[in-house]
C-alpha cells in the first residue's frame, strides 16, 4: 500500500480536512491542476469509505 495520496478534488480534500487527517503537501500536479497530499493509514481508508457511500458531516 502507497504511503500517501493526492486528492485533487476540492470538496473531497475539505471533507478529508474537517474529518480530522493533517495535510502533508499542497502542490501543483503536471497538468497545473492542485493537489492536497495526505498519509494513507486507517483513519483515512476510513474517511475515505465514509466519503465513498455519501455519509458526509
Amino acid at each position: 500500500m502507497n504511503k500517501y495520496f493526492y486528492i485533487y478534488n476540492p470538496n473531497q480534500a475539505d471533507y478529508f480536512l474537517k474529518s480530522g487527517l493533517q495535510v502533508i503537501e499542497i502542490g501543483k500536479g503536471a497538468k497545473g491542476d492542485i493537489y492536497i497530499k495526505f498519509i494513507r493509514n486507517e483513519k483515512s481508508e476510513e474517511i475515505f469509505t465514509q466519503w465513498c457511500k455519501g455519509k458526509l458531516n
